[in-house]
């Protein structure tokens, strides 16, 4: 019987061939069909029923939105899909400790076709070194590759307002390297953080992120669930025009899409 330290060994020494994702429209009544040519979902499990899960810490888990027992970012997949998201955010979780652990003894009883990883912000606080970051986001995106499900990272939100971890830089390392592995995976990247500072230069003034200067508010987890929701459908709403076109794709009324395109320059 395999123990999690066999798992985890194992893990570097899987390879895997690059897929083409396709999607039955009927799985997601909340999408314009039209809007699936580049989407980045798939019943993976060919069970017939699309299953999204959500993993990370209190940010995934959604403190600061203080809108029901459901929250964050996943409650905002759940309206724009019409599908279930299972949030499995665990507030105060550190990735490179027990989240290694957590994720490895949860996935496969949720059975996801898709998993959004998005957690190291309690290891920034610690300043964890970059390399064991790095290796232990590697491990999740083998893990779930190995099950059968697609991986999706997330880059963490940006601290503020005078916060250790807003000045020791370990965000920042941290979404570096959520960016290369992706690139290096070939697995979707929702940039949550550069949505963030397109909407606040000056972060300490941000109107995105709660006073505790850690987790977004209500209208952060907005912008969180428009780029994750983008990134599902292959939709960089990073670039200019592309607010409208997530809007035709998730049936919303035209302006209501919050994020900001990145200026160049």
């Amino acid at each position: 019987m395999f123990t999690l330290r066999h798992v985890l060994s194992i893990l570097f020494f899987v390879t895997f061939v690059s897929k083409t994702w396709a999607i039955d429209p009927a799985l997601i009544p909340g999408v314009d069909p039209g809007s699936l040519k580049d989407a980045v979902v798939e019943d993976s499990n060919r069970n017939g029923v699309l299953e999204l899960a959500a993993f990370g810490d209190s940010i995934t888990f959604g403190i600061g939105d203080e809108v029901g027992p459901e929250r964050g970012y996943p409650l905002r997949l759940e309206q724009y899909f019409a599908v279930g998201v299972t949030n499995l955010g665990d507030p105060g979780e550190k990735l490179t400790t027990e989240g290694v652990r957590r994720y490895i003894q949860t996935i496969p009883g949720v059975n996801p076709d898709l998993v959004t990883i998005g957690e190291g912000t309690n290891d920034a606080f610690f300043s964890i070194s970059s390399a064991v970051y790095q290796r232990s986001v590697q491990m999740l995106i083998n893990y779930t590759r190995g099950l059968g499900a697609i991986p999706v990272l997330v880059t963490a939100p940006p601290a503020c307002c005078g916060r250790v971890v807003a000045n020791n830089g370990a965000i920042k390392r941290y979404n570096e390297i959520l960016r290369s592995l992706a690139a290096v995976n070939a697995v979707p990247l929702a940039e949550v953080n550069q949505a963030f500072r397109n909407s606040c230069p000056e972060i300490d003034q941000c109107n995105l992120i709660d006073t505790d200067g850690i987790h977004p508010n209500s209208l952060g987890y907005d912008i969180m669930g428009e780029v994750v929701s983008a990134t599902y459908l292959g939709i960089d709403l990073l670039a200019e025009g592309n607010a409208t076109k997530l809007e035709k794709a998730l049936r919303l009324p035209e302006g209501s899409v919050k994020t900001l395109p990145t200026v160049e320059g």
